[in-house]
């Protein structure tokens, strides 16, 4: 009985940052994973936050087709 009111990905513009990182930082899995927020960046902090930031803003007005997260808004029927 729910019914979709938008349906959107979002963490698009640090997609592609993500994944390269994640690529190169994967670990055997008998070491088990390592979590990205377990990682310090610095000065990259402020950086990826305004990305965020200017993201979320856009968001108000358009849907992405890709990123690291999703977003469902449902409304029961």
């Amino acid at each position: 009985g729910l019914n979709i009111e938008r349906l959107t990905y979002f963490n698009t513009f640090l997609f592609i940052p993500a994944a390269i990182f994640r690529f190169f930082c994967r670990k055997p899995k008998t070491t088990g994973v390592r979590s990205d927020f377990s990682y310090r960046w610095g000065f990259m902090e402020n950086i990826f936050f305004r990305i965020f930031s200017l993201e979320s803003k856009i968001l108000g007005f358009i849907n992405f087709p890709f990123g690291l997260s999703i977003l469902v808004v449902v409304a029961k029927k």
